[in-house]
């Protein structure tokens, strides 16, 4: 007879009934079961729905057994979270380029999972560049997500404006998007808050903007140049690019950061404390000459007040990756990245097909 296994059942080739395997076909039912479905413990034994913000997939916690043993996947894991964190932790700067996670080499390693398939959708297999990073947020704007508004040039006067996205003179300019490039806006902005980059090598020699990483003193050839609109409409006026040279961006995506203070109790337990607990009055009276007992107050609270000595920041980017939820994208893919990019086109019932599978060529764009 027929193949009777129904939508979603694979066989894994061990015989039996358990030739049967479920698996979800749709990744976002995948999310949504695991978020309602999935328990803690085994039901019965006073398990409760697993936290939706604190699952094991996006954060650096792992279910551990009644014997205290973590699973080896589970150490693995951390294992890796760990090694590219330390490896990709001092890259999240401006110029950076990262992508949301579950790309086809952790698929490959079996990491089905989207961290972005119920909240957050837009960050769903998305590219970013790194535009800012400092003690308290890290700017970004997402780069394969072209809207259906096109970008404009000036040529000549401003009163002689070509719309890339309306014109169909045969002397236009090819159209190029405008894309979305996060929730966040600037406020009260008068001029065109769109953000211009382009990475070419003749723009980059005409010192046509400046480098996002302004550490880049060496123009290299993998780092993004930012302008403004002016700029790249007089690079076009003077051929020295085209329109399809340049990538335009409305709006910012930001990654608050939190600071907190590392601290470690007598038996060794890491405590995380965040900036307003780290007891700065305490301080102040031990400079006034305050009751030197306090010293004593904080050993017995874990140590929390020499936290203050190790204050650092978590969340931002950086934090991101550690998490799991976006990688940094190898400097070599970034030329075949970027090249797929500027193939995208002003959204249309006509160019959606391709915007989405030239969107997802650059998100797997690799070495």
């Amino acid at each position: 007879g027929g193949d009777d296994r129904g939508e979603g059942e694979e066989d894994d080739g061990d015989g039996g009934d358990d030739e049967k395997v479920r698996r979800f076909d749709d990744l976002m039912l995948f999310e949504w079961a695991r978020e309602r479905l999935v328990f803690s413990s085994a039901p019965g034994d006073g398990g409760e729905p697993a936290d939706p913000d604190g699952d094991d997939g996006d954060d650096t916690t792992h279910d551990i057994d009644d014997r205290g043993d973590e699973s080896d996947a589970a150490i693995d894991d951390m294992i890796r979270r760990a090694t590219a964190s330390v490896r990709s932790g001092s890259r999240i700067k401006p110029g950076t380029f990262v992508r949301a996670s579950m790309t086809p080499a952790a698929a490959a390693a079996g990491e089905r999972r989207s961290p972005f398939l119920l909240d957050e959708q837009e960050f769903h297999k998305c590219v970013v560049l790194i535009l800012q990073d400092d003690e308290s947020v890290t700017v970004g704007v997402i780069l394969n997500l072209p809207s259906s508004q096109g970008a404009d040039f000036f040529f000549g006067d401003a009163t002689t404006t070509t719309s890339t996205s309306t014109s169909t003179s045969s002397s236009a300019s090819p159209a190029i998007p405008q894309r979305y490039g996060g929730r966040y806006g600037v406020k009260n902005q008068s001029s065109d808050p769109s953000v211009w980059l382009h990475n070419f090598d003749e723009l980059r020699n005409a010192h046509v903007g400046s480098p996002v990483d302004k550490d880049d003193v060496d123009r290299d050839p993998e780092r993004v140049w930012m302008c403004s609109r002016e700029d790249a409409s007089a690079a076009v006026s003077a051929g020295l690019a085209t329109p399809r040279d340049f990538v335009v961006v409305s709006g910012f995506s930001v990654w608050e950061k939190t600071p907190v203070g590392i601290s470690a109790t007598s038996d060794g337990e890491i405590v995380v404390v965040e900036e307003e607990e780290l007891g700065d009055d305490d301080d102040d009276d031990d400079t006034e000459g305050g009751d030197d007992d306090d010293d004593d107050d904080d050993e017995e609270d874990g140590g929390i007040g020499d936290a203050a000595a190790s204050l650092e920041t978590a969340g931002g980017m950086r934090g991101e990756v550690w998490n799991g939820r976006f990688e940094v994208v190898p400097a070599a893919a970034v030329p075949a990245m970027w090249s797929m990019l500027t193939t995208q086109d002003v959204l249309t019932e006509d160019t959606l097909d391709t915007n989405v599978q030239r969107s997802n060529e650059a998100w797997e764009a690799e070495i």
